[in-house]
């Protein structure tokens, strides 16, 4: 855009003099959004992580209903407590030994955009990524977290999982898009960028 490859309109009134008049540029923000997750105490002390590791341990592809030709979520095992500030204040517990599932959208269909602010290249553009603004991205989601609980539950994780922390019941469509669950603020792109503007 700052080299004037954009909607004309919006170049121009920032001063910048249009190259080419396309619409759409800045306008088709897509991202994987991966909620910082469900947090489960770990049953003593957690052991400690090899240098190497960067936490994640594994990550499964699935569908959130058959009706879905391919998955469109994943869930994130990780070997720490990943929890924003926004989190830890709500859920006041001691996670100093814990583990994450982080749920995840893989086929995310919100959009978002990104528009400058100025001319000048070293001011930051505005990024609004509206994630989770489709019902289709909140049903999956939520999915994935009770996904993502039920799976922290199973038998095989008796030996290290001691209970779950957060969010430690099911969550409502309202509050995920509310500041009363896991809410979109606390959510962070990771590893998988699906397009551009």
């Amino acid at each position: 855009m700052l080299s004037g490859v954009g909607n004309a309109d919006d170049l121009r009134a920032l001063g910048i003099a249009s190259v080419v008049d396309l619409k759409g540029v800045g306008q088709n923000f897509q991202d994987h959004p991966l909620l910082c997750g469900v947090v489960f105490k770990y049953k003593g002390a957690m052991p400690p992580r090899a240098m190497t590791s960067n936490a994640v341990e594994a990550a499964a592809y699935l569908r959130s209903s058959g009706a879905v030709p391919s998955p469109d979520i994943k869930m994130v095992l990780q070997q720490l407590p990943l929890v924003t500030p926004e989190i830890r204040a709500r859920y006041p517990l001691a996670m100093d030994d814990a583990f994450t599932i982080s749920p995840g959208a893989r086929e995310a269909s919100s959009r978002g955009t990104l528009h400058l602010v100025s001319a000048n290249w070293q001011d930051h553009a505005l990024l609004h990524a509206n994630f989770l603004s489709t019902d289709d991205d909140v049903n999956a989601t939520i999915k994935c977290i009770e996904m993502s609980r039920e799976l922290g539950a199973q038998a095989g994780f008796n030996e290290v999982r001691d209970s779950e922390l957060i969010p430690g019941r099911s969550l409502a469509k309202a509050e995920l898009q509310t500041s009363q669950g896991l809410p979109p603020s606390a959510s962070g792109t990771r590893w998988a960028r699906a397009d551009g503007c």
